[in-house]
């Protein structure tokens, strides 16, 4: 069971439940041609994205991932949407994995078409990942009119993370 639209006003708290009640969305990389470089506007599954010190890579290649192609991500990289969405996103959910290396993952939104970009919806934003560690992110209630972007930071510049399976909930 599912918990969705919690509210409280006045002291009194109100809220949607069930299962499965909004339609999710994934971004598995499988559409996307592989990359070995930055690249813009790459139509994905729900958006159009940027990548920044970022590629698509292969499963099989990197050992990491599901289905054939993984998001990688390298030193200071991010991966930005090209889409505003209109109507904002109600949840987001992605897994950062890292080898070898301790990193930072930050979730930023912009509201200005990518002109600046404001850390957004995580407790602690940037989060530390241990070396040889995955983390499962989760932010809700993403404004409208907002572009995402996730961004890694690490001290050593070997240092990478794989993101695969961005699922997003979308309002009606």
């Amino acid at each position: 069971l599912d918990l969705y639209d919690i509210k409280e006003q006045g002291g009194i708290v109100s809220f949607t439940a069930g299962k499965d009640v909004y339609t999710n969305v994934g971004e598995d990389f499988e559409q996307m041609e592989l990359t070995t470089a930055d690249a813009t506007n790459v139509k994905g599954v729900w958006s159009y994205w940027n990548l920044k010190n970022a590629v698509i890579a292969s499963v099989a290649e990197e050992g990491q991932g599901e289905g054939q192609h993984v998001l990688k991500l390298l030193r200071s990289g991010t991966i930005s949407s090209a889409s505003v969405f209109e109507n904002g996103i109600r949840t987001l959910k992605f897994t950062a994995k890292t080898t070898g290396n301790q990193v930072r993952i930050g979730f930023k939104i912009s509201t200005d078409g990518g002109a600046s970009w404001t850390s957004y919806g995580l407790k602690t934003n940037p989060t530390t990942i241990k070396k040889n560690s995955e983390q499962e992110f989760f932010i809700q209630d993403i404004p409208a009119n907002s572009m995402i972007q996730i961004q890694m930071t690490a001290t050593t510049a070997a240092a990478v993370c794989y993101i695969d399976n961005i699922v997003a909930t979308f309002p009606d």
